[in-house]
């Protein structure tokens, strides 16, 4: 960008590299979904239940595996 660019055509440029970049990708599946609560505010008392057992929430991958 020159030095002659003004401040609103920065802020378009910076939003629509965030839309193509990040949002409408895989990455924004990385946050949807449900989150979970917690009545301590640490999560140490949320689990994740499954067919192969429950997880504590400090061990859950936060990374989803592919088929």
């Amino acid at each position: 960008m020159s030095d002659e660019t003004t401040d609103d055509e920065k802020v378009f440029f910076t939003l629509a590299l965030v839309e193509q970049c990040v949002r409408n990708t895989s990455l924004e599946d990385l946050h949807a979904g449900m989150s979970p609560g917690s009545m301590t505010g640490v999560f140490s008392d949320v689990k994740v239940v499954t067919p192969r057992g429950e997880i504590p929430w400090n061990r859950v991958s936060r990374i989803p595996m592919t088929k």
